[in-house]
């Protein structure tokens, strides 16, 4: 499995307050200490994010997050973690990734791909039906990527609704699940973010820990 390396540069800012994710504490920044001008200062050494070890196995314990914002709850393995990012999206996050992001945002350097479940909803201003509006994103999709951009979409459904499975890209194809959720009225979509290839089983083991609200 081929994953992309990511430089992660995070601001301090990439983390909000939410029910899903303690706010994490920013550090009190250093201040320059007196010094004469033949003395050299001593700078601050920052922190190797890439001493965070990626192995790390799922609990075989599950706890529910509720997460009202999209009307759906979600079981996840009892030591994996939420975040909440500041474009609204929620990721789910196994702890070293988690501290791993956590450790850029306190300024620390380095980085490598991760692999995670997202949820996110998707503007539809115009209120279009939900296929007609997978349609026109997948358009629009092809017209900034390029010819070498493929998907292709069928009915799927999930917990009585009907949705629409997305399988998309251009050197392999990933599935990403579009329904709209009856108490919040409005689209969401379920995905995993990974420069890698995974089939349909894997969006599939995301939905089956999925209820709606």
């Amino acid at each position: 499995m081929r994953t992309r390396f990511v430089l992660l540069l995070f601001l301090p800012s990439l983390f909000v307050s939410s029910p899903v994710l303690p706010a994490l504490t920013k550090e009190p920044k250093a201040t320059a200490a007196s010094f004469s001008p033949t003395i050299s200062p001593i700078l601050a050494q920052r922190e190797n994010c890439l001493d965070y070890d990626r192995n790390v196995k799922p609990s075989t314990q599950k706890k529910t997050v509720d997460l009202k914002q999209f009307g759906i709850q979600i079981k996840i393995p009892k030591n994996f973690r939420t975040m909440l990012r500041n474009n609204g999206e929620v990721w789910i996050l196994n702890p070293v990734d988690y501290d791993l992001i956590a450790c850029t945002a306190r300024g620390g350097f380095g980085g490598r791909g991760l692999y995670h479940p997202y949820i996110r909803r998707i503007p539809n201003p115009n209120n279009l039906p939900l296929r007609r509006l997978v349609i026109q994103r997948e358009r629009a999709k092809k017209f900034k990527v390029g010819k070498w951009y493929r998907s292709s979409m069928k009915p799927y459904q999930f917990s009585g609704l009907d949705g629409v499975l997305v399988e998309s890209g251009v050197r392999s194809l990933r599935p990403s699940y579009f329904m709209k959720i009856p108490k919040i009225g409005q689209v969401v979509e379920i995905g995993i973010g990974c420069d890698c290839e995974f089939d349909n089983t894997q969006i599939f083991e995301v939905l089956k820990n999925i209820t709606l609200l």
